[in-house]
């Protein structure tokens, strides 16, 4: 099909032709070869870049093989654990399981936290959901999209949220990043005069169990760490919040 534009090409101007210095960078996937502008959405790895189709085709593909590999070194070092320490072998693995039981709830309460957070800072919470990726199931509640996404195996949760005032807006960032933290950390300072090591191989700890979850997912959400686009931990987005790079808009 022809295009008909209005102009001859001697009334062109070769001046108002940009030059490839001024067009926007772009990146390349390294899996698809796909090139797009949209840098942000990238995931930058070691040696590569992944676009957000193939971020999501690696980790389903890894996903699985990262799961049981935790599970079974986790089941392993635990019936390790309790024959050294001359308790039954079936305690220990039961307390493993007792940690996975207990890690969605951990989440859950979480992002729970996030989010009513939000809320009492005058902000809006536009989605609360379980897993990443793929939306499989959600329902909304008073503005709020609840949601359970695909990637469930990796206990991963997000909370959306936006706050409209310019008053105070760095003061109520980090107040709605940090709140989820806070809370944990005063459960572990509750629960620690009652942990005992001990009963991790002689009994259902779900004292020391929770203590170690939490001690574990406050660790992993205080590593300053960004993945692509607006997803990173919470450690990520207090440490920009508090030497100010963040822009209020």
């Amino acid at each position: 099909m022809e295009i008909q534009t209005g102009v001859g090409s001697a009334d062109i101007d070769s001046n108002s032709v940009p030059s490839s210095s001024e067009k926007s960078a772009t990146v390349t996937c390294s899996i698809c070869g796909c090139e797009s502008p949209l840098t942000e959405y990238f995931q930058k790895l070691p040696k590569r870049m992944l676009c957000p189709r193939c971020q999501g085709q690696e980790w389903r593909s890894n996903e699985f093989n990262v799961y049981m590999s935790l599970l079974g070194v986790g089941g392993l070092a635990a019936m390790v654990a309790g024959k050294l320490l001359g308790y039954s072998l079936l305690i220990p693995p039961l307390n493993l399981l007792l940690a996975f039981a207990l890690l969605w709830p951990i989440v859950c309460a979480h992002e729970a936290i996030h989010g009513l957070t939000a809320r009492l800072a005058g902000g809006r919470v536009y989605e609360l959901a379980l897993g990443g990726g793929k939306l499989l199931h959600s329902f909304r509640l008073r503005g709020t999209r609840f949601a359970w996404r695909q990637r469930q195996g990796t206990y991963m949760g997000f909370c959306v949220a936006a706050f409209s005032q310019r008053q105070h807006l760095r003061l109520r960032w980090l107040l709605y990043v940090m709140a989820p933290l806070t809370v944990q950390v005063l459960l572990i300072l509750w629960l620690l005069p009652s942990f005992d090591w001990r009963r991790l191989g002689s009994e259902l700890a779900v004292v020391e169990t929770l203590v170690l979850l939490n001690i574990g997912v406050v660790a992993l959400n205080l590593w300053p760490r960004k993945y692509a686009s607006m997803r990173a931990t919470d450690g990520y987005w207090i440490w920009e919040l508090l030497r100010g790079t963040q822009w209020l808009k």
